[in-house]
């Protein structure tokens, strides 16, 4: 299930909750009058805020994983239990192998809420398959993006690290 988190501070914000909005209106004779509105938080007033950049809205771990399930079913054209047992078999294979899968299908997840393509972005951070840490790439250095599964924002790696938490755990001993 997703939430909204308040831009400024980070705070969870719910449905019923009470947020203080300032507002600045500038008059003709160059003076600036702030006001501060308290809002009750309804579904208009969450759009509203999220429009303006005020809130944003944040996905659940959970979400991911289904938003990576459904988007492998859709790819392959199978069904959740069909591809569910191929990742496993591929899993009894080769555990890194397996999540190789997932994280580049969360790649393409997180990609898409960007409008240019990968190649034009600033820093590109991908999961190293030795030690299973977030490293950031020379651009140089790349060849295709298609190959690993490479990520715009550190935000973003962490979001798929803890997607695949539990491989990491079970390959390197490491906690989140």
């Amino acid at each position: 299930m997703s939430k909204f988190i308040e831009v400024a501070s980070g705070k969870e914000v719910k449905l019923g909750d009470t947020i203080t909005v300032t507002s600045t209106v500038k008059f003709p004779w160059n003076t600036e009058k702030s006001f501060d509105n308290k809002w009750i938080v309804d579904g208009w007033c969450l759009k509203y805020l999220e429009n303006n950049g005020i809130v944003k809205e944040v996905l659940d771990e959970k979400d991911y994983s289904k938003m990576v399930i459904d988007n492998l079913c859709r790819k392959t054209g199978c069904d959740k239990i069909k591809l569910i047992k191929v990742l496993k078999l591929v899993e009894d294979i080769d555990i890194w192998a397996s999540a190789q899968i997932v994280l580049r299908e969360m790649s393409s997840i997180l990609n898409k809420r960007y409008a240019q393509p990968i190649s034009e972005s600033l820093s590109i951070y991908t999961i190293m398959p030795t030690n299973g840490k977030i490293y950031k790439l020379k651009k140089q250095n790349i060849l295709s993006y298609k190959g690993f599964p490479a990520f715009r924002t550190i935000e973003d790696a962490i979001i798929a690290k803890s997607v695949i938490k539990g491989v990491i755990k079970e390959l390197f001993n490491e906690d989140l």
